[in-house]
C-alpha cells in the first residue's frame, strides 16, 4: 500500500474535543462546551442543547418583544 498524502489545512483553527473548528465558524458553537448551536425559530435566537442555555449573540435580542415570554431554559417543556 502506498502512503496517502497528508491533508493541508489553511487558516486558523481551534482544536477542541477531538475536532477542528475554523475561527470564522466559532460563532456557530457554544463558548462553554463547543457544541454546535441550534436555532429556535419561535424566539429567533440560538441555544446550546448540551448546556441547555440560550446564546443571544446580540444584546439587541434582549429588547425583542418575545424575549420575556421565552422559557428560562430552551429545553424546558
Amino acid at each position: 500500500m502506498g502512503k496517502q498524502p497528508k491533508q493541508k489545512y489553511l487558516g486558523i483553527f481551534l482544536a477542541t474535543n477531538q475536532k477542528l473548528i475554523r475561527i470564522d465558524e466559532l460563532q456557530d458553537y457554544c463558548y462553554k462546551c463547543f457544541s454546535l448551536l441550534r436555532y429556535n425559530e419561535q424566539f429567533d435566537t440560538n441555544f446550546c442543547a448540551r448546556c441547555n442555555e440560550w446564546r443571544d449573540i446580540e444584546r439587541s435580542n434582549m429588547k425583542k418583544k418575545n424575549h420575556h415570554e421565552r422559557p428560562q431554559k430552551p429545553c424546558d417543556e
